[in-house]
């Protein structure tokens, strides 16, 4: 009796978007390295957890510092997000997940989870809640 090869995973739908699974592994160009991020599209923003943030100026534009993932990191400000008394720095991260390659604008939230939301995944991307780590990793 011959063996019966597996059918590999689909990572794509028909129309080309990829399948995500709830947890994803996306190359974050800044720290050179894979992290582990959850996937939420009921969230609008993506989030990156950090500590340690201090904004400063540098030549006349808005700038902060933060640890992430035991890093520290300077970056622009892209904007502020929230309400006065909770505002939060947005910045934006090359992120690479699967076929993706994107600029993406993250709001830095006190802690440590990454959370790639809505404005990530809207029209490039459909979640499967039941799966984990669908993409493959990129050789960067």
């Amino acid at each position: 009796m011959p063996a019966v090869k597996p059918q590999p995973k689909k990572v794509k739908t028909r129309d080309g978007k990829l399948i995500l699974g709830q947890h994803e592994w996306v190359w974050f160009s800044p720290a050179k390295q894979y992290v582990k991020v959850q996937i939420n599209q009921a969230q609008k923003s993506s989030t990156l957890g950090v500590t340690a943030l201090v904004p400063f100026e540098r030549d006349g534009n808005e700038w902060v510092k933060f640890k992430a993932r035991g890093m520290d990191f300077e970056l622009p400000v892209i904007r502020w997000a929230g309400k006065e008394d909770t505002k939060s720095a947005v910045v934006q991260v090359r992120t690479v997940l699967g076929d993706l390659n994107a600029l993406t604008d993250f709001a830095l939230v006190k802690g440590d989870a990454v959370v790639l939301g809505e404005n990530f995944t809207k029209d490039v991307a459909i979640v499967d809640s039941t799966r984990e780590f669908v993409q493959p990793k990129r050789s960067n």
